[in-house]
């Protein structure tokens, strides 16, 4: 699940960078994205590390400003704070190892 949000998002930022290269607020983009998901990697297993960096990444993304004139960005940041959520909210319904 978390292979193929990374593939999703470096396609349409491969789109996006062959007409331009790419600016600050893309980058950052990509670069949570990427984070997150290897660092969901490393944490497999371990549902409360999981729920930890979930919360900590919705509140990045969260608190990424990107301006007005980008409005396929913010999109974009909004599909990835959901993306976040989903994730998280599954892991919530997950009982944890005691």
């Amino acid at each position: 699940m978390y292979g193929t949000i990374l593939r999703t998002c470096e396609t349409l930022f491969a789109k996006i960078s062959k007409e331009k290269p790419m600016n600050y607020y893309e980058k950052a983009l990509l670069r949570l994205r990427r984070n997150f998901n290897f660092s969901m990697g490393i944490y497999s297993g371990r549902p409360l590390l999981q729920r930890t960096l979930c919360k900590q990444m919705m509140q990045e993304v969260d608190e990424l400003f990107i301006p007005r004139p980008y409005p396929l960005l913010r999109v974009e940041q909004d599909r990835l704070y959901l993306e976040i959520q989903e994730i998280y909210l599954t892991l919530l319904g997950q009982k944890c190892p005691a």
